[in-house]
Protein backbone atom coordinates (compact mmCIF):
# COMPACT_ATOMS: atom_id res chain seq x y z
CA UNK A 1 0.00 0.00 0.00
CA UNK A 2 1.43 3.38 -1.04
CA UNK A 3 0.61 6.00 1.58
CA UNK A 4 0.45 9.70 0.53
CA UNK A 5 2.75 10.90 3.29
CA UNK A 6 5.51 13.50 3.00
CA UNK A 7 8.41 13.57 5.44
CA UNK A 8 10.18 16.85 6.12
CA UNK A 9 13.61 16.00 7.48
CA UNK A 10 14.50 19.63 8.23
CA UNK A 11 11.45 20.85 10.16
CA UNK A 12 12.62 19.68 13.61
CA UNK A 13 9.54 17.51 14.26
CA UNK A 14 10.52 13.87 14.95
CA UNK A 15 9.79 11.70 11.93
CA UNK A 16 7.70 9.18 13.88
CA UNK A 17 5.42 12.04 14.96
CA UNK A 18 5.14 13.34 11.37
CA UNK A 19 4.07 9.88 10.18
CA UNK A 20 1.55 9.47 13.00
CA UNK A 21 -0.01 12.90 12.45
CA UNK A 22 -0.37 12.44 8.69
CA UNK A 23 -1.86 8.95 9.07
CA UNK A 24 -4.40 10.39 11.53
CA UNK A 25 -5.30 13.07 8.98
CA UNK A 26 -5.78 10.41 6.28
CA UNK A 27 -8.20 8.56 8.55
CA UNK A 28 -10.14 11.72 9.39
CA UNK A 29 -10.44 12.62 5.69
CA UNK A 30 -11.73 9.14 4.90
CA UNK A 31 -8.76 8.20 2.72
CA UNK A 32 -8.14 5.28 5.07
CA UNK A 33 -11.44 3.75 6.11
CA UNK A 34 -12.30 1.69 9.18
CA UNK A 35 -10.84 -1.79 8.95
CA UNK A 36 -8.07 -0.84 6.51
CA UNK A 37 -4.95 -2.85 7.21
CA UNK A 38 -1.80 -0.74 7.27
CA UNK A 39 1.65 -1.91 6.15
CA UNK A 40 3.85 -3.70 8.66
CA UNK A 41 6.36 -1.56 10.53
CA UNK A 42 9.13 -3.14 8.47
CA UNK A 43 7.40 -2.31 5.18
CA UNK A 44 6.53 1.21 6.36
CA UNK A 45 10.16 1.84 7.35
CA UNK A 46 11.43 0.60 3.99
CA UNK A 47 8.98 2.74 2.01
CA UNK A 48 10.12 5.96 3.72
CA UNK A 49 13.80 5.09 4.14
CA UNK A 50 13.72 5.24 7.95
CA UNK A 51 14.66 2.78 10.67
CA UNK A 52 12.09 0.25 11.86
CA UNK A 53 12.21 1.82 15.32
CA UNK A 54 10.81 5.05 13.83
CA UNK A 55 7.90 3.15 12.27
CA UNK A 56 7.21 1.27 15.52
CA UNK A 57 7.18 4.53 17.49
CA UNK A 58 4.71 6.06 14.99
CA UNK A 59 2.33 3.10 15.30
CA UNK A 60 2.63 3.19 19.11
CA UNK A 61 1.36 6.78 19.08
CA UNK A 62 -1.56 5.77 16.85
CA UNK A 63 -2.51 2.81 19.05
CA UNK A 64 -2.38 5.05 22.12
CA UNK A 65 -4.60 7.65 20.41
CA UNK A 66 -7.18 5.04 19.41
CA UNK A 67 -6.54 5.50 15.69
CA UNK A 68 -5.38 1.89 15.22
CA UNK A 69 -6.35 -1.45 16.68
CA UNK A 70 -4.76 -4.86 16.60
CA UNK A 71 -1.60 -6.36 17.99
CA UNK A 72 1.94 -5.95 16.80
CA UNK A 73 2.80 -9.00 14.72
CA UNK A 74 -0.87 -9.71 13.93
CA UNK A 75 -1.57 -6.67 11.79
CA UNK A 76 -2.51 -3.04 12.43
CA UNK A 77 -5.97 -1.85 11.37
CA UNK A 78 -7.72 1.52 11.26
CA UNK A 79 -10.10 1.76 14.20
CA UNK A 80 -12.63 4.00 12.45
CA UNK A 81 -13.75 7.60 12.29
CA UNK A 82 -16.04 7.78 15.36
CA UNK A 83 -13.25 6.64 17.68
CA UNK A 84 -10.74 8.98 16.09
CA UNK A 85 -13.00 12.00 16.39
CA UNK A 86 -13.84 11.28 20.01
CA UNK A 87 -10.16 11.07 20.95
CA UNK A 88 -8.73 13.76 18.70
CA UNK A 89 -8.52 16.29 21.53
CA UNK A 90 -9.18 16.70 25.26
CA UNK A 91 -12.77 16.04 26.29
CA UNK A 92 -14.90 19.06 27.11
CA UNK A 93 -14.38 20.04 30.73
CA UNK A 94 -11.31 17.84 31.13
CA UNK A 95 -7.98 19.44 32.10
CA UNK A 96 -5.30 19.46 29.40
CA UNK A 97 -2.87 16.55 29.52
CA UNK A 98 0.38 16.86 31.44
CA UNK A 99 3.14 17.11 28.85
CA UNK A 100 6.11 15.01 29.99
CA UNK A 101 7.98 15.06 26.69
CA UNK A 102 11.70 15.91 26.95
CA UNK A 103 13.37 19.05 25.68
CA UNK A 104 11.36 21.69 27.58
CA UNK A 105 12.86 24.46 29.70
CA UNK A 106 12.47 24.92 33.44
CA UNK A 107 11.30 28.49 33.98
CA UNK A 108 11.47 28.47 37.79
CA UNK A 109 15.28 28.59 37.72
CA UNK A 110 15.59 30.49 34.47
CA UNK A 111 18.08 33.43 34.56
CA UNK A 112 15.41 35.99 33.70
CA UNK A 113 17.37 39.19 34.32
CA UNK A 114 20.43 38.01 32.41
CA UNK A 115 18.16 36.76 29.63
CA UNK A 116 16.42 40.14 29.24
CA UNK A 117 19.73 42.02 29.38
CA UNK A 118 21.28 39.77 26.73
CA UNK A 119 18.43 40.29 24.29
CA UNK A 120 18.39 44.04 24.93
CA UNK A 121 22.09 44.18 24.12
CA UNK A 122 21.60 42.04 21.02
CA UNK A 123 18.83 44.35 19.85
CA UNK A 124 21.19 47.34 19.82
CA UNK A 125 23.56 45.67 17.35
CA UNK A 126 23.00 46.65 13.74
CA UNK A 127 21.54 43.69 11.84
CA UNK A 128 24.02 42.05 9.53
CA UNK A 129 24.36 38.58 8.06
CA UNK A 130 26.34 36.17 10.18
CA UNK A 131 29.38 34.50 8.57
CA UNK A 132 28.77 30.85 7.60
CA UNK A 133 30.76 29.52 10.58
CA UNK A 134 28.96 31.82 13.03
CA UNK A 135 29.58 35.23 14.60
CA UNK A 136 33.26 35.52 15.60
CA UNK A 137 32.22 36.94 18.97
CA UNK A 138 30.07 33.91 19.78
CA UNK A 139 32.67 31.45 18.51
CA UNK A 140 35.28 33.03 20.77
CA UNK A 141 32.90 33.00 23.76
CA UNK A 142 32.08 29.34 23.16
CA UNK A 143 35.77 28.42 22.91
CA UNK A 144 36.48 30.15 26.24
CA UNK A 145 33.42 28.51 27.84
CA UNK A 146 34.50 25.06 26.67
CA UNK A 147 38.06 25.50 27.92
CA UNK A 148 37.06 26.87 31.34
CA UNK A 149 34.02 24.74 32.10
CA UNK A 150 34.48 21.58 30.07
CA UNK A 151 38.26 21.29 29.85
CA UNK A 152 38.15 21.14 26.04
CA UNK A 153 41.28 22.72 24.57
CA UNK A 154 40.84 24.43 21.22
CA UNK A 155 44.49 24.23 20.12
CA UNK A 156 43.76 21.90 17.18
CA UNK A 157 40.03 22.46 16.72
CA UNK A 158 37.57 25.15 15.66
CA UNK A 159 34.12 25.99 17.03
CA UNK A 160 31.27 26.35 14.53
CA UNK A 161 27.83 27.73 15.43
CA UNK A 162 24.89 25.54 14.37
CA UNK A 163 21.14 25.27 14.86
CA UNK A 164 21.39 22.40 17.35
CA UNK A 165 22.58 18.77 17.61
CA UNK A 166 20.70 17.48 14.55
CA UNK A 167 21.99 20.37 12.44
CA UNK A 168 25.54 19.70 13.65
CA UNK A 169 25.24 16.01 12.81
CA UNK A 170 23.79 16.75 9.37
CA UNK A 171 26.64 19.14 8.58
CA UNK A 172 29.22 16.51 9.53
CA UNK A 173 27.58 13.90 7.33
CA UNK A 174 27.49 16.27 4.36
CA UNK A 175 31.09 17.38 4.87
CA UNK A 176 32.72 14.04 5.68
CA UNK A 177 30.67 11.17 4.22
CA UNK A 178 30.15 9.72 0.78
CA UNK A 179 26.83 8.23 -0.30
CA UNK A 180 27.97 4.64 0.34
CA UNK A 181 29.52 5.33 3.76
CA UNK A 182 28.21 3.76 6.95
CA UNK A 183 27.28 5.80 10.03
CA UNK A 184 27.21 4.11 13.45
CA UNK A 185 24.71 5.50 15.97
CA UNK A 186 23.96 4.32 19.49
CA UNK A 187 20.85 2.18 19.95
CA UNK A 188 18.67 3.70 21.27
CA UNK A 189 19.68 6.79 19.34
CA UNK A 190 20.60 9.73 21.57
CA UNK A 191 17.35 11.62 22.07
CA UNK A 192 18.54 14.89 20.46
CA UNK A 193 19.50 12.89 17.32
CA UNK A 194 16.51 10.56 17.01
CA UNK A 195 14.96 12.42 14.05
CA UNK A 196 18.37 12.74 12.38
CA UNK A 197 19.12 9.02 12.79
CA UNK A 198 15.71 8.04 11.46
CA UNK A 199 16.10 10.29 8.43
CA UNK A 200 19.38 8.68 7.33
CA UNK A 201 17.71 5.30 6.86
CA UNK A 202 20.01 2.67 5.31
CA UNK A 203 23.22 4.59 6.07
CA UNK A 204 22.73 4.06 9.81
CA UNK A 205 23.98 1.00 11.67
CA UNK A 206 22.52 0.87 15.21
CA UNK A 207 25.09 -0.15 17.84
CA UNK A 208 23.84 -1.33 21.26
CA UNK A 209 24.57 0.69 24.37
CA UNK A 210 25.87 -1.46 27.22
CA UNK A 211 25.82 -0.45 30.91
CA UNK A 212 29.28 1.09 30.44
CA UNK A 213 28.68 2.67 27.05
CA UNK A 214 28.83 1.97 23.34
CA UNK A 215 29.48 -1.63 22.27
CA UNK A 216 32.97 -1.84 20.76
CA UNK A 217 32.06 -4.34 18.03
CA UNK A 218 31.56 -1.55 15.50
CA UNK A 219 30.90 -1.73 11.74
CA UNK A 220 34.27 -2.00 10.01
CA UNK A 221 33.49 0.72 7.44
CA UNK A 222 31.83 3.24 9.75
CA UNK A 223 32.97 6.71 8.66
CA UNK A 224 31.27 8.48 11.57
CA UNK A 225 30.47 7.03 15.01
CA UNK A 226 28.03 9.02 17.18
CA UNK A 227 28.39 8.32 20.89
CA UNK A 228 27.56 9.88 24.28
CA UNK A 229 30.45 9.02 26.61
CA UNK A 230 29.54 11.50 29.36
CA UNK A 231 25.95 10.32 29.78
CA UNK A 232 23.69 8.70 27.21
CA UNK A 233 20.37 10.47 26.80
CA UNK A 234 18.02 8.86 27.73
CA UNK A 235 19.64 5.75 29.31
CA UNK A 236 22.21 7.64 31.38
CA UNK A 237 25.07 5.19 30.76
CA UNK A 238 28.56 6.65 31.19
CA UNK A 239 31.66 5.38 29.43
CA UNK A 240 34.69 4.52 31.61
CA UNK A 241 38.19 5.64 30.70
CA UNK A 242 39.37 2.25 29.40
CA UNK A 243 36.47 2.05 26.93
CA UNK A 244 37.08 5.59 25.69
CA UNK A 245 40.71 4.74 24.99
CA UNK A 246 39.73 1.50 23.24
CA UNK A 247 37.21 3.39 21.11
CA UNK A 248 39.83 5.97 20.17
CA UNK A 249 42.29 3.21 19.20
CA UNK A 250 39.61 1.61 17.02
CA UNK A 251 38.81 4.91 15.28
CA UNK A 252 42.45 5.53 14.37
CA UNK A 253 42.84 2.01 12.96
CA UNK A 254 39.57 2.29 11.00
CA UNK A 255 40.16 5.88 9.80
CA UNK A 256 36.84 6.79 11.38
CA UNK A 257 35.72 9.99 13.11
CA UNK A 258 34.23 9.76 16.60
CA UNK A 259 31.48 12.30 17.26
CA UNK A 260 30.85 12.75 20.97
CA UNK A 261 27.66 14.37 22.21
CA UNK A 262 28.45 16.56 25.19
CA UNK A 263 26.25 17.23 28.21
CA UNK A 264 25.79 20.91 29.06
CA UNK A 265 24.50 20.20 32.57
CA UNK A 266 27.27 18.73 34.75
CA UNK A 267 26.83 15.55 36.77
CA UNK A 268 28.60 15.50 40.12
CA UNK A 269 30.71 12.46 39.33
CA UNK A 270 34.42 11.82 39.14
CA UNK A 271 35.55 13.59 35.95
CA UNK A 272 36.74 11.46 33.05
CA UNK A 273 38.61 13.01 30.10
CA UNK A 274 36.45 13.54 27.04
CA UNK A 275 37.21 11.82 23.75
CA UNK A 276 38.33 15.20 22.43
CA UNK A 277 40.84 15.58 25.29
CA UNK A 278 42.10 12.01 24.91
CA UNK A 279 42.50 12.46 21.17
CA UNK A 280 44.57 15.61 21.70
CA UNK A 281 46.84 13.87 24.21
CA UNK A 282 47.32 10.82 22.00
CA UNK A 283 48.07 12.81 18.86
CA UNK A 284 44.74 11.81 17.32
CA UNK A 285 43.02 15.19 17.24
CA UNK A 286 41.79 14.52 13.70
CA UNK A 287 39.78 11.52 14.92
CA UNK A 288 37.27 13.32 17.18
CA UNK A 289 34.51 15.94 16.82
CA UNK A 290 32.25 17.25 19.57
CA UNK A 291 28.59 18.34 19.49
CA UNK A 292 27.07 20.63 22.11
CA UNK A 293 23.83 22.56 22.48
CA UNK A 294 22.69 25.76 24.14
CA UNK A 295 19.19 24.70 23.10
CA UNK A 296 19.38 21.88 25.66
CA UNK A 297 19.61 24.56 28.37
CA UNK A 298 17.26 27.25 27.08
CA UNK A 299 14.88 25.26 24.88
CA UNK A 300 13.46 26.57 21.62
CA UNK A 301 13.90 30.16 22.85
CA UNK A 302 17.60 29.88 21.96
CA UNK A 303 17.83 27.40 19.05
CA UNK A 304 21.61 27.23 18.86
CA UNK A 305 24.20 24.50 19.05
CA UNK A 306 27.88 24.23 18.33
CA UNK A 307 30.22 21.85 16.61
CA UNK A 308 33.88 21.43 17.56
CA UNK A 309 35.83 19.92 14.67
CA UNK A 310 39.43 19.29 13.64
CA UNK A 311 40.72 22.19 11.57
CA UNK A 312 41.04 20.02 8.47
CA UNK A 313 37.22 19.81 8.26
CA UNK A 314 36.62 23.57 8.44
CA UNK A 315 37.02 24.45 4.72
CA UNK A 316 34.55 21.78 3.63
CA UNK A 317 32.08 22.70 6.39
CA UNK A 318 32.27 26.35 5.36
CA UNK A 319 31.32 25.35 1.81
CA UNK A 320 28.40 23.26 3.09
CA UNK A 321 27.19 26.10 5.32
CA UNK A 322 27.50 28.61 2.49
CA UNK A 323 25.35 26.41 0.28
CA UNK A 324 22.58 25.95 2.84
CA UNK A 325 19.88 28.44 3.74
CA UNK A 326 19.26 26.91 7.18
CA UNK A 327 21.78 28.82 9.29
CA UNK A 328 21.29 30.37 12.73
CA UNK A 329 20.10 33.98 12.67
CA UNK A 330 22.57 36.65 13.87
CA UNK A 331 20.46 38.18 16.69
CA UNK A 332 20.17 34.95 18.75
CA UNK A 333 23.92 34.53 18.26
CA UNK A 334 24.53 38.00 19.71
CA UNK A 335 22.28 37.15 22.68
CA UNK A 336 24.07 33.85 23.26
CA UNK A 337 27.45 35.60 23.27
CA UNK A 338 26.13 38.04 25.91
CA UNK A 339 24.84 35.19 28.09
CA UNK A 340 28.17 33.38 27.92
CA UNK A 341 30.25 36.48 28.62
CA UNK A 342 28.04 37.46 31.58
CA UNK A 343 28.46 33.98 33.11
CA UNK A 344 24.69 33.31 32.95
CA UNK A 345 25.10 29.99 31.12
CA UNK A 346 27.53 28.69 33.72
CA UNK A 347 25.29 29.64 36.66
CA UNK A 348 22.19 28.17 35.00
CA UNK A 349 24.03 24.88 34.38
CA UNK A 350 24.71 24.53 38.11
CA UNK A 351 21.06 25.21 39.04
CA UNK A 352 19.79 22.67 36.54
CA UNK A 353 22.22 19.97 37.72
CA UNK A 354 20.71 20.08 41.21
CA UNK A 355 17.13 20.12 39.90
CA UNK A 356 17.66 17.28 37.41
CA UNK A 357 19.18 15.02 40.09
CA UNK A 358 16.24 15.64 42.45
CA UNK A 359 13.61 14.95 39.78
CA UNK A 360 15.29 11.77 38.57
CA UNK A 361 15.40 10.53 42.17
CA UNK A 362 11.68 11.33 42.52
CA UNK A 363 10.81 9.24 39.45
CA UNK A 364 12.83 6.30 40.78
CA UNK A 365 11.20 6.56 44.19
CA UNK A 366 7.67 6.83 42.77
CA UNK A 367 8.03 3.70 40.62
CA UNK A 368 10.27 1.59 42.88
CA UNK A 369 7.56 -1.00 43.68
CA UNK A 370 6.83 -1.76 40.02
CA UNK A 371 8.57 -4.27 37.69
CA UNK A 372 10.33 -1.53 35.75
CA UNK A 373 13.86 -0.18 35.59
CA UNK A 374 14.29 3.59 35.77
CA UNK A 375 17.37 5.00 34.13
CA UNK A 376 18.11 8.57 33.31
CA UNK A 377 20.45 11.35 32.39
CA UNK A 378 21.05 14.10 34.92
CA UNK A 379 22.80 16.04 32.18
CA UNK A 380 19.75 15.99 29.90
CA UNK A 381 17.05 16.08 32.57
CA UNK A 382 15.36 12.93 31.27
CA UNK A 383 14.18 9.75 32.93
CA UNK A 384 13.61 6.51 31.04
CA UNK A 385 11.20 3.86 32.29
CA UNK A 386 12.23 0.51 30.79
CA UNK A 387 9.21 -1.79 30.64
CA UNK A 388 9.28 -5.56 31.29
CA UNK A 389 8.69 -8.00 28.42
CA UNK A 390 4.98 -8.27 27.69
CA UNK A 391 4.12 -4.63 28.46
CA UNK A 392 4.45 -2.35 25.45
CA UNK A 393 4.91 1.40 25.42
CA UNK A 394 1.74 1.64 23.33
CA UNK A 395 -0.31 -0.19 25.96
CA UNK A 396 0.85 2.17 28.71
CA UNK A 397 0.21 5.24 26.56
CA UNK A 398 -3.31 4.03 25.78
CA UNK A 399 -4.14 3.77 29.49
CA UNK A 400 -2.71 7.23 30.16
CA UNK A 401 -4.65 8.95 27.36
CA UNK A 402 -5.73 11.78 27.68
CA UNK A 403 -4.05 12.54 31.02
CA UNK A 404 -0.35 12.34 30.12
CA UNK A 405 1.73 12.92 26.99
CA UNK A 406 4.93 10.85 26.83
CA UNK A 407 7.43 9.77 24.20
CA UNK A 408 7.66 6.02 23.49
CA UNK A 409 11.04 4.38 22.95
CA UNK A 410 11.59 1.16 21.01
CA UNK A 411 15.09 -0.24 20.60
CA UNK A 412 16.98 -3.53 20.44
CA UNK A 413 16.92 -3.83 24.23
CA UNK A 414 13.14 -3.56 24.59
CA UNK A 415 10.58 -0.80 25.03
CA UNK A 416 10.24 2.13 27.37
CA UNK A 417 8.92 5.62 27.98
CA UNK A 418 11.03 8.77 28.04
CA UNK A 419 10.09 11.58 30.42
CA UNK A 420 11.32 15.14 30.57
CA UNK A 421 11.58 15.47 34.33
CA UNK A 422 12.75 19.04 34.86
CA UNK A 423 10.28 21.50 33.32
CA UNK A 424 7.25 20.81 35.55
CA UNK A 425 6.67 22.07 39.07
CA UNK A 426 7.06 19.56 41.89
CA UNK A 427 3.34 19.01 42.52
CA UNK A 428 2.55 18.40 38.84
CA UNK A 429 5.51 16.04 38.59
CA UNK A 430 4.22 14.00 41.56
CA UNK A 431 0.79 13.75 39.92
CA UNK A 432 2.34 12.62 36.64
CA UNK A 433 4.47 9.94 38.32
CA UNK A 434 1.42 8.67 40.22
CA UNK A 435 -0.63 8.40 37.02
CA UNK A 436 2.20 6.62 35.23
CA UNK A 437 2.69 4.20 38.11
CA UNK A 438 -1.02 3.39 38.22
CA UNK A 439 -1.11 2.65 34.47
CA UNK A 440 1.87 0.29 34.72
CA UNK A 441 0.43 -1.38 37.84
CA UNK A 442 -2.87 -2.05 36.00
CA UNK A 443 -0.96 -3.82 33.24
CA UNK A 444 1.21 -5.86 35.60
CA UNK A 445 -1.54 -8.36 36.65
CA UNK A 446 -2.30 -8.87 32.95
CA UNK A 447 1.36 -9.67 32.43
CA UNK A 448 1.34 -12.11 35.38
CA UNK A 449 -1.72 -13.98 34.08
CA UNK A 450 -0.20 -14.19 30.60
CA UNK A 451 2.96 -15.72 32.10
Amino acid sequence: MALPITIDRDCGVPIHRQIAEQLTELVERGVLGAGTRLPSTRALAASFGVSRGVAVAAYDLLFAAGVLRGRRGAGSYVQGLPSVRRTAGPMHGMPPPIDLRPGQSNLSRFPREAWRAAWRAAGHVLPRPAPPLGLPRLRAALAEYLERNRGLAMSRHEVIVTGGPSHSAELLVRAVCKTDDVIAVEDPAPWPLRAFAGALGPMVRPVPVWPDGLWLDLPAKARLVFTSPDGHDPLGTRMPLWRRRALLDWSRAADSVLVELGQEVPEHLEPVPSLLQLGDRAGAANAVAHIGSLRSLFGSALPLGYLVVPRRFVPRLEVVLTETVARPAPVPQEAAAELLQRGAVQRYRARLAELHALRLAAVRSGLEDLPVEVRGSVGAGTATVLLPPGITAGAVLERLRPKLVLDPMVFSGGEGLVLGCAHLDEATMRTAISLLGKAIAELTPVLSRAG
